[in-house]
């Protein structure tokens, strides 16, 4: 889905600008009175807003030499999410799900729905079918996105026409898969410049303003450094190790924001996803027995992948949008099959 989607986003296109707000703004501001030199939308208080931006750099970690990355790509979406939903059930982690991305709370607190614990793992699970009218979702357009690196232009994401994949979703979408060799330097792709993305720089992104989404600008660190994920697997467990933060010591890596996200996923004919949050101290061990249908994928060879990923976040205010995050991702990831024991 995530493929097709992806697929489907590069081949459209259809920039708008901000020429529809005159007549809005005239109505409002109708009969004299100061006008803003740049007045953006309002947010609409009917509807609840959800705003995340995602730059994820992942590595594919080589056969022979755990550790050394083999190819990589940088992953960039945006979402500018306005919804209203008849059942109070449906919240923003049943929205970004039903988009595709996964909902990234503040500093690994809830965020509009349960949370995987700390130190634990919980199997991911479908979202059941809405009825018609159940949801309504508006993607919001805020123009063209640039991103930089250290000052240096690293991609522009323009905003593409939705395709129709769900009925309830209309509006524009933001996604761009760049390729990058392994050592880190990004090939020039869409007419961006060539620039590196390195571990503890700082990235920043700025919105030129749309139809319905103010300019901004907003930034955030670079993870310190990838996790150098390794692993061992026996017949009752998994086991992964990685490079703990530089911020070593339990009290300093459990007050971290939120630590390391590890990912298991596997295709087949019963695909699915485990999802566990742990401390970024360099060990966390997963049960075989967590989901019989991961364990069938591993001894059939069929697809298991597993990944440890590293983040930084910052807040942002977007305009007509509403408040949301930034989120910068250094992810290892490896096949099980590809992974020698240590």
């Amino acid at each position: 889905m995530r493929q097709l989607r992806n697929s489907a986003f590069r081949a459209l296109s259809g920039v708008r600008s901000w020429a529809g707000l005159g007549p809005v703004l005239a109505a409002v501001l109708g009969g004299g009175g100061c006008v803003p030199r740049e007045a953006a939308p309002t947010v609409d208080t009917e509807h609840k807003s959800l705003v995340q931006l995602e730059l994820t750099y992942s590595r594919e970690l080589g056969q022979r030499e755990v550790g050394v990355a083999q190819a990589a790509r940088l992953d960039a979406e945006a979402h500018f999410v306005r919804y209203r939903a008849a059942d109070r059930a449906v919240d923003e982690r049943v929205v970004a799900g039903l988009l595709g991305f996964s909902r990234a709370s503040s500093y690994g607190g809830a965020s509009g729905g349960a949370e995987t614990a700390l130190d634990a793992c919980a199997v991911e699970r479908g979202t059941d079918s809405l009825a018609a009218g159940a949801l309504e979702v508006a993607l919001l357009d805020a123009g063209p996105l640039s991103i930089r690196s250290d000052d240096a232009l690293l991609a522009v994401l323009q905003p593409h026409a939705y395709p129709d994949l769900l009925q309830f979703v209309t509006g524009v979408v933001y996604s761009a898969e760049l390729t990058l060799p392994g050592t880190g330097e990004l090939a020039p792709s869409g007419g961006a410049a060539a620039a590196p993305l390195l571990p503890a720089g700082r990235v920043e992104i700025e919105a030129q303003g749309g139809e319905d989404v103010g300019p901004f600008l907003a930034g955030t660190r670079v993870p310190a450094a990838f996790p150098e994920l390794r692993t061992l697997l026996s017949p009752r467990e998994l086991e992964l190790s990685w490079q703990p933060s530089s911020s070593a010591g339990a009290e300093a890596v459990r007050s971290a924001q939120p630590g390391v996200v590890i990912e298991l996923r596997w295709s087949g004919e019963r695909p699915g996803v485990v999802r566990c949050r742990a401390l970024d101290d360099g060990r966390f061990v997963v049960p075989r027995g967590l989901s019989l249908d991961l364990d069938t994928a591993i001894r059939s060879g069929d697809g298991a992948r597993v990944s440890v990923a590293r983040s930084e976040r910052s807040m942002v205010e977007a305009p007509g949008a509403g408040p949301g995050q930034v989120i910068v991702t250094l992810r290892d990831v490896a096949a099980l099959a590809d992974l020698p024991p240590r």
